[in-house]
């Protein structure tokens, strides 16, 4: 179950567009890596990895579609398709309503999603916050099923030359285990539609060395 817990938090990613809705016709790509344990006493080769990307399309006002797909050093596929709606876009309030399907590994399952977002300014920067909580019934190919629950806080702040600095909770309880880590990162602009994200990842139950991430953001 610690292993589920863990890999449904690697596919959480600091790119995920919260309650706001994505523009008609507009494409929002997140490619990114991930290395868990890294020590410097360890061949880089050996160091347990995971790669993500991440695609979501406004194919309405009101519904945004999407597609995460990764694969670690275990070579299992793990794949998650929703779908967004607006519950109430009052400012300075978001919410939205999230319907998930996928497979992690050979593990598939379904879940609903909440979303809350606000933006807010804090020393003349503005700033963001938002919250997800999601709850998927897992149903592995041996016949074994159960429910899973599952926390996002992310708080970030954009600086006037355009970086922006975040720190993100990741939490999941598998049927009794529970698995968090806490995850600071920067996002820096690098052209026109395109930033370059960087961050730790440290996991705040089993004291595992810190993991360090990198991806690449890019809208169309």
């Amino acid at each position: 179950m610690l292993r589920l817990a863990c890999l449904f938090c690697l596919l959480a990613t600091l790119a995920d567009a919260g309650p706001w809705p994505r523009e008609k016709g507009r494409v929002f790509t997140a490619n990114s890596i991930e290395l868990s344990g890294f020590r410097l006493d360890r061949d880089l080769m050996q160091t347990p990895y995971f790669s993500s990307t991440y695609i979501e399309y406004g194919l309405s006002r009101s519904l945004t579609i999407g597609l995460h797909v990764g694969h670690g050093s275990s070579a299992e596929i793990d794949a998650r398709a929703f779908l967004r709606v607006p519950l109430s876009q009052t400012d300075p309030h978001r919410f939205a309503f999230e319907l998930n399907a996928g497979m992690a590994g050979d593990t598939g399952y379904v879940g609903l999603g909440l979303q809350y977002g606000r933006g807010f300014t804090l020393f003349e920067r503005n700033g963001w916050i938002t919250v997800e909580g999601r709850v998927d019934m897992l149903s592995e190919e041996r016949g074994m099923d159960y429910r899973q629950g599952k926390l996002d806080v992310t708080l970030g702040l954009t600086h006037p030359n355009g970086l922006k600095t975040m720190a993100q909770l990741f939490a999941t309880e598998t049927d009794g285990d529970i698995y968090a880590s806490f995850a600071p990162g920067v996002a820096v602009p690098l052209w026109r539609r395109a930033t370059l994200e960087a961050g730790l990842l440290l996991d705040m139950t089993r004291g595992n060395a810190p993991g360090l991430k990198l991806g690449l953001w890019q809208e169309f």
